[in-house]
């Protein structure tokens, strides 16, 4: 509960409670094969943090669970496109394949304000 006061006097409506809660996570809306095949975009419902802010291009394994990770092939690299997308290059020997799941790591992404939980899940991949 929250108490205002002026002097020793209570102000009108106080003490009052204020509930706060947080935000929905980003969910993962669509992964989406490149016209070329050699990457993956994948969308969220929302704008996130990037990964705590991730910059530039980095290795995949900060962002993708590991059995996406193994699928994606050797050296996998991501990079952020927006707040609310990324892409996967896929690297050498990948066999992800449309119809199987990328599945993003527990723990990693937040709203942009960082006020929710963590997102979690996958979206099925689609030419």
């Amino acid at each position: 509960k929250i108490s205002v006061m002026f002097g020793a006097a209570h102000l009108s409506g106080s003490p009052f409670t204020v509930d706060i809660a947080p935000a929905d996570p980003p969910t993962l809306t669509s992964a989406t094969m490149a016209s070329h095949l050699a990457a993956i975009d994948v969308a969220f419902d929302r704008a996130t943090d990037r990964a705590s802010g991730l910059i530039g291009r980095f290795p995949c394994s900060l962002l993708l669970e590991d059995l996406t990770l193994i699928s994606t092939g050797n050296s996998s690299i991501c990079g952020w496109t927006s707040d609310k997308s990324f892409r996967v290059n896929l690297g050498i020997g990948a066999t992800i394949l449309p119809g199987d799941s990328l599945t993003i790591k527990m723990g990693v992404v937040k709203t942009r304000l960082r006020n929710s939980p963590y997102a979690f899940g996958a979206a099925t991949l689609f030419l």
